[in-house]
């Protein structure tokens, strides 16, 4: 009885996916992150990109998938010691346009690998932890500005600030 209930209800939000018009576009852009939460003393500022894909639904409405890479420097590594921390986020998520602003909420996964090398000894670790991002947006033109906050999980999040180019997609 689930498993056709979660059939039927899948069948009804993927035909009202289609059945409306949207905006289609796809988005490459530049990430600045500024570290928050505990991280926030021992990590610089994370420089990186993201390429994004949007769906539209509805007038006002996106649904959409991020993958990006951002690379966050250690502000403790000393002389002859090279350390960083590389966040790759995997986030699916909803946009909804007000004219030329926009909010969006984004639940996803981030793989967040720390590394270090330092006279010769060098070490690495990885995860991949629970993620969500909230935020918002102006569009101009073409342009994209955006503003979000995103948690990468274990006390790890950024506020990040996205300058992207939008492309429209027809289907």
């Amino acid at each position: 009885m689930k498993k056709l209930f979660l059939l039927l209800f899948i069948g009804a939000i993927s035909t009202s996916l289609f059945a409306q018009k949207g905006h289609n576009q796809a988005s490459i852009g530049a990430e600045i992150g500024l570290p928050t939460g505990s991280v926030s003393n021992s990590l610089n500022i994370g420089f990186g990109g993201t390429a994004k894909g949007l769906y539209g639904v509805g007038e006002a409405g996106q649904v959409g998938f991020t993958l990006g890479f951002i690379r966050y420097g250690f502000d403790t590594a000393g002389s002859g010691v090279s350390a960083g921390m590389n966040v790759i986020p995997i986030m699916p998520g909803y946009r909804h346009h007000f004219d030329q602003l926009y909010a969006e909420g984004q639940v996803g996964l981030a793989i967040v690998k720390s590394s270090f090398n330092y006279a010769g000894y060098s070490g690495s670790a990885s995860t991949t932890n629970a993620s969500i991002g909230i935020g918002g947006g102006y569009l101009y033109e073409n342009f994209d500005f955006s503003l979000r906050y995103q948690s990468y999980g274990s006390g790890f999040g950024t506020l990040g600030l996205r300058v992207a180019y939008n492309f429209s997609l027809t289907m």
